[in-house]
């Protein structure tokens, strides 16, 4: 579920659908 991350100050949601994330990047703003 959304906003439901157990530790981590980013997430990444799949709707259920298969999904892959590759080479993502943060940066600080």
């Amino acid at each position: 579920a959304y906003g439901r991350a157990g530790s981590g100050h980013l997430a990444l949601q799949d709707h259920g659908d298969k999904v892959w994330f590759r080479n993502v990047r943060v940066k600080r703003l």
